[in-house]
């Protein structure tokens, strides 16, 4: 038995492993609570495998070509799988216990053991209270169910609480907001990062949205925009609250630099230079062309 449950995997491949112990003898493989994302169990030989609570998707999962062999993928992000093999569980997809999602995340159900269904309640947080409302009941194999803004408790309809059927709790919340710089009454055709111009940022998202921003771990302010004119390194967490729900920061790192006259200075005496040396050859440049034909050509008398 090999144990590789929480730890950071990204990427798993059977093949990988040794060829004489684990692939000829191993009969039980744990890959959960990593964050694989490609997985590929062709060549699985006898081990039952549990991979779930990762990030798998159908595009990046390759199944064993025995059909024999039993393997765990409840809780990734495999979108309508196929499911004609009972030793291929599935459970749930699509989310997380304690995660926070941007609006729009779905969640689909393929059952979990003998469980049929499972409850979507919304939770509501009224003072020292959490008051909860059902809003669906997802049956096994039924079509995928969108979230609204919110906070959500999901319950297995069983007696027994195990670790595939204990309660779901989630987020969602609004998408990051989106921003545009403007300087001088115009807009910037891209981010810049990096300025010496009075520039204001002025934050984008969903109709009727709130925003606000904190400048260097200052203050929450609730503003549609900022503008950023103070001298030096400038780090700003933006949100869009809708609903009274917050999402996660829209961070960037500006750096306002001091106006210097080195620019000026060089044009000036650039400038200065151009002009003295336009001034001489105005003035002595035909006298040079004269002497120097003139010597050149001493036997012709009217060259000049």
């Amino acid at each position: 038995k090999l144990n590789l449950s929480y730890n950071i995997i990204y990427s798993f491949k059977y093949d990988q492993l040794n060829e004489s112990c684990y692939r000829t003898n191993l009969t039980y493989l744990d890959l959960s609570h990593n964050i694989i994302n490609v997985c590929n169990l062709k060549l699985i030989e006898n081990a039952e495998i549990n991979a779930s609570h990762n990030v798998i998707t159908k595009e990046k999962l390759t199944l064993p070509d025995m059909l024999s062999i039993k393997v765990n993928l409840s809780y990734n992000y495999i979108s309508a799988p196929n499911t004609a093999n009972e030793n291929i569980y599935f459970g749930i997809q699509g989310i997380k216990n304690n995660a926070k999602y941007e609006r729009g995340q779905t969640v689909e159900y393929y059952g979990i053991e003998e469980i049929a269904n499972l409850k979507i309640y919304f939770r509501e947080q009224q003072g020292e209270t959490v008051q909860e409302t059902l809003v669906k009941t997802l049956a096994k194999d039924e079509e995928p169910y969108t979230f609204g803004l919110g906070h959500y408790r999901i319950e297995f309809d069983t007696e027994t609480k195990t670790d595939e059927s204990a309660d779901i709790l989630i987020y969602i919340i609004p998408q990051k907001p989106t921003i545009k710089m403007f300087r001088d009454g115009k807009e910037l055709t891209e981010i810049e990062y990096t300025f010496n111009t009075p520039t204001t940022i002025k934050f984008y998202g969903e109709e009727n949205a709130q925003f606000a921003y904190k400048l260097n771990s200052g203050e929450l302010v609730y503003a549609n925009e900022i503008e950023i004119k103070d001298i030096g390194i400038n780090i700003i967490n933006i949100y869009q609250i809708v609903d009274g729900y917050s999402s996660n920061a829209e961070t960037i790192f500006i750096e306002y630099k001091q106006k210097t006259l080195k620019g000026w200075i060089f044009a000036i005496v650039g400038s200065a230079i151009f002009i003295v040396a336009f001034y001489f050859i105005i003035k002595y440049y035909p006298v040079l062309v004269t002497k120097h034909i003139g010597k050149s050509s001493a036997n012709k008398k009217n060259l000049d």
